[in-house]
């Protein structure tokens, strides 16, 4: 009767299966502006975010630096505050399993007053953002008040 010779493997390493990857995201924290203190917002840290762009004009051979894309200003929130869109949801339980991943938030565009709101959840990886959904909701779907982000 013949015996099966088995060769121990090397363990597996620790690497996720999949690596949270987004889109590069500047952030950086500006004093409230006119608009923010007429929405109420004063006690609460304010953030630009910024994408670099991806297309450079060019005059010929020669290429002009190409400034980065600013959206306006937003207040970070933690991610379980928010109900978070179906495709969010997924991207931050993604994130939540990457080692890599420093912090993980919600980013919420200042403009309270209207009926749709802009979001950007993001996620930190060695000092560096990088966007990985951006989606738009309401008050209702987002399950939080403005009082909530004033206070």
């Amino acid at each position: 009767m013949k015996t099966r010779e088995y060769v121990a493997e090397k363990p597996a390493t620790m690497e996720p299966a999949v690596r949270v990857t987004g889109s590069p995201l500047e952030v950086s924290e500006v004093k409230p502006g006119l608009h923010e203190k007429a929405e109420g917002i004063e006690n609460r840290p304010v953030y630009r975010l910024c994408w670099p762009r991806t297309s450079r004009p060019s005059l010929g051979p020669v290429r002009l630096p190409a400034p980065a894309t600013c959206s306006g200003t937003y207040v970070k929130l933690s991610p379980t505050r928010v109900n978070l869109a179906d495709e969010a949801a997924r991207r931050y339980h993604e994130a939540a399993a990457d080692p890599v991943i420093e912090e993980t938030s919600v980013f919420l565009r200042t403009r309270l007053g209207g009926s749709r709101i802009d979001l950007v959840l993001a996620g930190r990886n060695d000092g560096r953002w990088s966007a990985l959904h951006r989606w738009s909701d309401t008050w209702r779907g987002l399950g939080i008040s403005r009082l909530d982000i004033v206070s």
